[in-house]
């Protein structure tokens, strides 16, 4: 049978604290046949912040990690701001979808991002030289 050892670092004063959930049921983990260094959980390659929004009439965020609000700026422009600011101007990526009255999605509109900031980042979403509105936006900022 496997043992599970907990060892200290000897250069180091800090503690260790496991806390159980606060759940009447049973948690298991389960650890990977491999080395993991946790020192690296929200390192390079984690998302920051993410926003699910819809961008016509008076916009609205659907779901989201760190993104206190979404700021209408004008059509087919938006603000995305961070409810905890991040440590640098990390690179946002993002789409939308804006269609016509019919439904019909423009199919080269682009996405452009500009004034990126640790608090922030502003979208533009164009067909074109023409900025449309869009009621399914993403926006996902990686580290």
């Amino acid at each position: 049978m496997a043992t599970i050892k907990l060892q200290g670092n000897v250069s180091g004063s800090g503690s260790v604290t496991l806390t159980a959930p606060n759940t009447n049921s049973a948690r298991t983990i389960t650890l990977p046949d491999e080395d993991v260094d946790l020192g690296n959980i929200g390192g390079v390659g984690t998302v920051k912040a993410w926003v699910n929004f819809n961008g016509t009439g008076t916009v609205a965020i659907r779901d989201d990690g760190n993104v206190s609000s979404i700021t209408d700026y004008g059509t087919g422009h938006y603000g995305v701001n961070y409810s905890a600011a991040l440590t640098s101007n990390n690179a946002p990526v993002g789409n939308g979808k804006p269609s016509d009255n019919s439904g019909s999605s423009y199919q080269n509109t682009d996405v452009h991002f500009y004034s990126i900031a640790t608090s922030s980042c502003r979208m533009i979403l164009a067909d074109g030289s023409t900025y449309r509105d869009s009621s399914l936006n993403q926006v996902v900022v990686v580290r």
